[in-house]
């Protein structure tokens, strides 16, 4: 609520870089639903491999962009 009332006043500047933030964040989150409605609710080894992976290459990714 803080933040809208003072973005109304006065615009907040943001980088180009949070839309590809927020892309890979969505993608993300489908992922985990993905993984998450499988096996009874429960994420196996493996697919906790794969995020734990798509995890540590968003950090290199960002590494690297900065």
């Amino acid at each position: 609520f803080v933040l809208g009332v003072s973005a109304t006043i006065n615009p907040i500047q943001t980088s180009s870089h949070i839309l590809v933030d927020l892309v890979l964040m969505i993608l993300v989150t489908f992922l985990v639903l993905i993984f998450a409605t499988t096996h009874h609710r429960k994420i196996n080894r493996i697919e906790g491999s794969i995020l734990f992976a798509t995890y540590i290459a968003y950090l290199i990714f960002i590494i690297i962009r900065n």
